[in-house]
């Protein structure tokens, strides 16, 4: 995530906790974890202190020659943390800044890597390398995509999210799969118990239901296409692009047929797949791709790369996956550079 201390602490008042908050903050930045930037004169100021350490003033010497490069990220990338040195405790979330007090930051664990929760490690990997393609296709340089993955399941996610949210430690990213099949089906087992959380953000955290049945209704149409070509060729959503806006809904692994899809429609009272009427009742709306389209949408990153990979996305197409890995950018990018 990006840190910002915009203005130089005054050293003269609370100097032991400004000082244990700002090695904290720029053990963050060379260990990787976080992007920081301060201005110059902020970081001549803190070179001249005596009582930072050889490790921070080996980071704030580093820091002096990123200021323009880490400054224009900053103003691409809304989500920050800004630290506030007048107000210990300060606490306020406002047009995507988090706005903290010094206070907050005694305790090392709040800026260890921020968490990804997810229903599973896959839909993490996915994410995390959608946001590294990202930052290729932004040409967005130095920097890298870290985050702490953790998955949970059935029961086991909300239990991890709520424990998360009562700690009040660590900043967490929690994405979840609405399994919704249909605009009026209703949410899935997980997305129920998460049914009363605010989505967005709040205190520490980001949370969102995605407005689709799962993370393969997201994917970019061309790395699909790319890993499944011959089951793209006999989807009505993948081979004709006036119905690439009816992948909200059919389950990926298992497919629709037209035949389905208005039999979904007839038990909810609804005409939402009226357009594919035309075709025959045997028509796949969306072929069953199995079980293993996302895992092999994995290997084909790992395999070819961020660079490669982020050639087959599209935002005008895929702007729904365009959205979700621009808030995992932001989340989790960092320095590239790890100083020892």
């Amino acid at each position: 995530m990006i840190l910002l201390i915009k203005e130089t602490p005054d050293l003269t008042t609370k100097t032991s906790e400004k000082i244990i908050a700002i090695e904290n903050i720029l053990r963050s930045h060379g260990e990787g974890k976080h992007l920081l930037w301060m201005p110059h004169e902020t970081i001549s100021s803190l070179l001249k202190c005596d009582q930072f350490g050889f490790y921070s003033k080996k980071v704030l010497t580093e820091l002096s020659s990123q200021v323009l490069e880490t400054r224009e990220l900053a103003t691409k990338f809304k989500l920050k943390i800004v630290f506030d040195f007048s107000d210990q405790f300060k606490f306020s979330f406002y047009d995507g800044a988090w706005v903290l007090g010094f206070g907050h930051f005694r305790d090392s664990e709040v800026l260890q890597k921020p968490i990804l929760l997810t229903e599973n490690d896959d839909d993490a990997k996915i994410f995390v390398h959608g946001a590294k393609s990202y930052l290729f296709k932004e040409k967005i340089g130095n920097c890298d995509i870290k985050l702490e993955i953790t998955s949970g399941g059935g029961d086991t996610t909300y239990k991890t999210f709520k424990r998360y949210s009562d700690e009040q430690v660590r900043f967490v990213a929690c994405i979840i799969d609405s399994d919704k099949d249909h605009p009026k089906a209703p949410l899935g087992s997980t997305a129920k118990k998460f049914s009363k959380v605010k989505q967005g953000y709040s205190e520490r955290q980001y949370f969102e239901m995605l407005d689709c049945h799962e993370i393969e209704n997201i994917l970019p149409i061309d790395l699909v296409r790319e890993i499944a070509s011959t089951n793209c060729k006999s989807s009505l959503i993948f081979s004709n692009p006036k119905y690439y806006k009816f992948r909200k809904y059919p389950d990926h692994k298992n497919g629709l047929t037209v035949k389905n899809a208005i039999a979904d429609d007839f038990s909810h009272k609804d005409n939402y797949w009226a357009d594919f009427k035309k075709h025959e009742s045997t028509d796949f709306i969306c072929h069953g791709f199995g079980e293993k389209l996302l895992s092999s949408c994995i290997k084909y990153f790992e395999s070819k790369g961020e660079r490669q990979a982020s050639k087959l996305m599209t935002e005008d197409v895929d702007h729904e996956w365009f959205r979700i890995i621009k808030i995992i950018a932001e989340w989790g990018i960092c320095s590239k550079r790890i100083i020892n």
